[in-house]
């Protein structure tokens, strides 16, 4: 691998010492890569599938849609009830995937089912999920998803799916894949407001309306924003834009309170229903919105499926201040400040002041390098009694969709460990971050977990407090601790992907020969993801508005690369 070719062009970007660990966690990127979906059954990849019934099998796509548009898909067949679908992929899921599939329900089956068989025990089937379909997938096609946490580690040679669960009746089938994020989800972010777009506005309060940025931060630096204005309580911004969530998406958007207002709520219309106002959620803000820009985010499984033509967001709630919004888009993650790529806490190079409480507890050699983890060293937590701590010393401030992931290798069969934060605003307090029960895979091998930090979002964290082993005092293993928005772990070989491309006068990303599903992530220098999506052709549908320096990762064929372009 010549890494010549991607450190040369950011020579001058690297002089910059602050953004040195930028350009190493790029290098990580490129060293783990991203783990690629691995379908298990789609229109070219069949995974020797079975059909337990007589008239069970693959046949042409009834409904060709924006979900899917495949020319063929499977049905499970009429025989009887629980006829099954069994394919056979090889597998093996890590922290954080989820098997997706498409369904087509014109007879109103289900609940579905899915089971999984191990390479390990194939006389036993291991439980998925029961999925419940929503009405939306009576009229077309829907994505559903399974979370694998009860299966990482363990090598999957099976998969069974009974659509149609306790009915006879004949329900369809497609695009199964294994991945940490929906693949027909969003490509990039979908916005309603932002300095750009404006989604045709409509403000209740007659002092509301677009105002410059009262505070301009790394959050958000936007010119103008939106404030909702004072006329009173539950005052209205309305926006007009047309979209279908799909399974993943959520609605992101910035607030500044300087006047303590809220909880917000937001609100939507559905262009089937414009009678009709669909409840989004209710948004409580943190204490750091009132002197910065934080991002919230709204899930929205609730309404995937349907399209909706009018965003209703009460910023202030039951309050007359005025509250300021702004960035307001769809999307799978996070694009304002979300974290790019790993913040290391610790790994090989990496220490963060570590603190041992045990006696016997500190870095060692690796007991066991295998795929997920092949350093030469990694921490121990010690034996000098239960709870015994390692402590970190960092300073991050989590946004939207982040984690903490780490990998742990538990031959002890210790556990659940726990996790805990410091704030620097209160450092006498420790924050909870969770227990983690580790999976029997763990004490054979490397596993990576995670823990969600959306109760910590807008919080700036000087300290992480890891009691691997929980009450327990036998040794447990530690490695690469990191804060980010998706694993960085992968066994995939990657390489350089040879592509000649360049941001065209249209501030598309233009490709010389046409691409087919080739994964493109553009940052700005300073890190952020500014949008991805998939390429089919030799244009991206995104644009970049801003002239300016962007760093492209590309994705084709299990090899990445990095490349630095300019938008003139």
């Amino acid at each position: 691998m010549n890494f010549e070719l991607f450190i040369n062009p950011l020579n001058t970007f690297v002089m910059n010492k602050k953004n040195t660990f930028f350009i190493w966690a790029l290098l990580l990127l490129i060293s783990f890569g991203a783990n690629a979906q691995t379908y298990v059954y789609n229109d070219s990849t069949s995974s020797g599938a079975w059909y337990q019934s007589s008239d069970g099998g693959e046949v042409a796509n009834p409904l060709s849609d924006a979900v899917n548009a495949s020319a063929t898909c499977a049905q499970n067949g009429t025989d009887g009830t629980w006829q099954q679908i069994q394919y056979f992929p090889t597998y093996t899921p890590v922290s954080g995937d989820k098997l997706f599939f498409s369904i087509y329900n014109p007879n109103n089956t289900g609940p579905g089912q899915i089971q999984f068989r191990y390479s390990s025990d194939q006389s036993t089937w291991q439980f998925g999920a029961n999925v419940t379909y929503t009405t939306e997938s009576q009229t077309g096609w829907v994505e559903y998803t399974v979370d694998l946490s009860n299966h990482v580690g363990n090598e999957i040679d099976q998969v069974i799916i009974m659509p149609s669960g306790d009915n006879s009746a004949a329900t369809f089938v497609d695009n199964i894949y294994f991945n940490d994020v929906s693949v027909t989800a969003s490509t990039g972010p979908f916005v309603v407001y932002d300095d750009n777009t404006s989604s045709g506005a409509w403000y209740q309060s007659s002092d509301g309306g677009e105002v410059a940025n009262p505070l301009s931060d790394s959050v958000n630096s936007s010119a103008t924003c939106a404030q909702n204005g004072t006329d009173g309580t539950w005052q209205q911004i309305q926006y007009f834009s047309t979209y279908t969530p799909v399974s993943g998406d959520k609605l992101f958007f910035s607030i500044y309170n300087p006047n303590n207002t809220g909880p917000g709520q937001i609100q939507f219309r559905y262009s089937s229903d414009q009678s009709t106002w669909q409840f989004g959620a209710n948004v409580t803000y943190t204490a750091e919105s009132q002197t910065g820009w934080v991002e919230y985010s709204v899930d929205l499984s609730a309404h995937v499926g349907n399209e909706i033509d009018q965003v209703i967001m009460m910023p202030s709630g039951d309050n007359s201040a005025a509250t300021y919004v702004d960035n307001v888009y769809f999307n799978d993650a996070s694009v304002t400040g979300g974290t790019t790529g790993p913040v290391v806490i610790y790994d090989e190079s990496t220490k963060s002041g570590a603190w041992y409480q045990s006696s016997d507890g500190g870095e060692v050699a690796n007991p066991l390098s295998d795929g997920v983890n092949s350093s030469a060293t990694c921490g121990q937590n010690g034996t000098d009694g239960n709870w015994q701590q390692i402590q970190y010393f960092i300073t991050y401030t989590p946004v939207s969709g982040d984690k903490l992931f780490f990998s742990i290798y538990n031959p002890n069969n210790t556990g659940p460990g726990q996790i805990q934060f410091r704030y620097s605003s209160d450092q006498s307090t420790w924050q909870y971050g969770g227990d983690i029960a580790y999976t029997a895979a763990s004490q054979t091998g490397w596993v990576e977990y995670s823990i969600d930090l959306s109760n910590h979002v807008g919080n700036l964290i000087d300290q992480v407090i890891m009691m691997p082993s929980g009450d327990n005092s036998a040794t447990t293993y530690i490695d690469n601790v990191y804060f980010g928005n998706q694993t960085v772990l992968s066994t995939d070989v990657t390489n350089f992907v040879e592509e000649a491309m360049f941001i065209n006068s249209e501030g598309r990303v233009s490709f010389k020969n046409d691409q087919n599903q080739t994964k493109l992530n553009v940052f700005d220098v300073a890190g952020r993801l500014i949008f991805k999506e998939n390429i089919n052709g030799k244009y991206s549908e995104n644009t970049l508005h801003k002239k300016g320096v962007y760093i492209l990762r590309i994705e084709k064929e299990g090899k990445v690369s990095v490349k630095k372009l300019l938008r003139r």
